[in-house]
């Protein structure tokens, strides 16, 4: 049995937040619910897979996730890119997808 190595760099804090998704490159979005976030990207669940290496275009209502008492507070922020990590079935629904992204920081 092979453990799975940890590539997180950063803590993920449970929330599940309304979003709207799609490629960057498209007009359509779909709706999904967010899982788990954190400084570097987020987990959610989607009715529409998603392909790892593509470029999603993210909105989510914006909130504050932990607050640190300074300008490091955890936010999720309001509008984002973001490229797929992973896209994989939920086993528990046929028809919904899990899909995780890190969040691209443009210049």
């Amino acid at each position: 049995m092979s453990t799975r190595s940890e590539k997180r760099t950063s803590s993920r804090y449970p929330k599940e937040v309304p979003i709207r998704c799609g490629y960057v490159n498209q007009g359509a979005a779909t709706n999904g619910l967010t899982a788990n976030c954190s400084r570097d990207g987020l987990y959610f669940q989607s009715r529409s897979p998603f392909m790892p290496g593509g470029l999603l275009r993210i909105q989510t209502p914006g909130m504050v996730l932990q607050e640190t008492g300074g300008d490091d507070a955890v936010k999720l922020p309001y509008m984002t890119v973001a490229e797929v990590r992973w896209c994989r079935q939920a086993a528990a629904d046929a028809d919904r997808y899990d899909v995780g992204v890190r969040y691209l920081h443009l210049l």
